[in-house]
């Protein structure tokens, strides 16, 4: 585990109250909570003038459009209130999980991580889009700019962070079958086997507890992501359909294909991933199957061997909705094509 990329992610999260201030908080103090108040009811005020101000456009568009950007609109205010609000949950969380981690990989890791450059052109990609946007909209957008702003970065700022920790896990994991490779299965006939075994265990659980701190924390803001994002190409590719015959490229089309885009390759990429975190586990479940199997033949097997690590395979979530493995890319790319076709049948109609 990198220490150098953990202390990027507390610099920049603590600010905005998106992560604790370091990695030894287990509980925020008054003033933390006083500021995460103060910043909801901004939240909320900045929400409400928003949709206030809005409300015109959104009487002009199709019933669809203006389903798809009301959902937008919530889910952006709701991934905006929910590190504030889960602010004990969070923190405590993040000390659990960093914890263990450090348990299983230690700190000196010589391994770099992409939070700085994602977490940055991310940033940069949605100032400039929303920039675009005030030029559209006129004075009353920059009422609720600095709302837009964070509402969005907090979105940025899980999902960057969410890839960094999964490349951690990942990591782990894959130290982990390092050491039942290299060390337990070469030694499966000497008498120590099983208490080389132990300590392995011990460190395949915290592990699973890893993972269980890191639905916690990101599981809904990955959720919010996924509506956002989905929402966000609908709602694109429903206007590209209706306006094909006069489509003109802008800057404002640019940002919105920029940020799409980086979406799209945070959301890929952290399926990925994930998937890669259960593959390492499954390999390591294979030597141990071969293991048990040797034990076996030479008649020293003990009863409830591997019953147990059977049953802590991780599972990446997205607040315990769904799944997040590789089959989300085909639901997710599904739900697009799907509504693909039926615009274009009715467009076609």
């Amino acid at each position: 585990m990198n220490s150098n990329t953990v202390g990027a992610i507390f610099s920049v999260g603590k600010c905005f109250l998106l992560s604790p201030k370091s990695p030894s908080e287990k509980k925020p103090s008054l003033l933390k909570h006083t500021f995460a108040f103060i910043l909801v009811i901004l939240y909320t005020i900045a929400a409400l003038a928003h949709l206030l101000c809005n409300l015109p456009d959104y009487r002009s568009l199709s019933l669809m459009q203006m389903t798809f950007l009301v959902m937008t609109d919530v889910a952006l205010y709701c991934s905006a209130i929910y590190f504030p609000l889960m602010m004990n949950k969070i923190t405590l969380g993040w000390y659990h999980l960093i914890r263990n981690l450090s348990q299983v990989c230690g700190t000196g890791a010589n391994r770099s991580y992409s939070f700085a450059g994602f977490f940055t052109v991310s940033s940069f990609v949605t100032v400039f889009l929303y920039v675009i946007l005030g030029r559209k909209e006129g004075v009353g957008f920059f009422y609720y700019f600095p709302y837009r702003i964070l509402a969005a970065n907090s979105i940025n700022f899980g999902m960057v962070t969410g890839v960094t920790v999964l490349q951690m896990l990942h990591q782990c994991y894959h130290a982990q079958k390092n050491i039942v490779q290299r060390r337990i299965l070469t030694k499966v006939k000497s008498e120590e086997i099983y208490s080389l075994l132990e300590p392995f265990e011990c460190g395949l659980f915290t592990l699973s507890d890893a993972v269980s701190h890191f639905n916690d924390i990101f599981g809904w803001n990955i959720l919010f992501s996924h509506i956002i994002g989905v929402c966000r190409t609908l709602i694109y590719i429903d206007e590209l359909v209706r306006t094909q015959t006069n489509f003109q490229f802008s800057l404002e089309t640019g940002a919105i294909l920029g940020s799409l885009l980086i979406f799209w390759i945070l959301a890929l990429y952290l399926i990925v991933l994930c998937d890669n975190v259960l593959k390492e586990f499954d390999d390591i479940l294979d030597v141990l199957l071969k293991i048990k199997f040797n034990l076996m033949k030479m008649g020293k097997l003990q009863e409830g061997f591997l019953d147990e690590i059977e049953q802590i395979r991780p599972v990446f979530s997205a607040a315990r909705f769904y799944n997040i493995s590789r089959p989300t890319i085909f639901s997710l790319s599904n739900a697009a094509t799907t509504f693909l076709i039926v615009l274009l049948q009715f467009h076609i109609n």
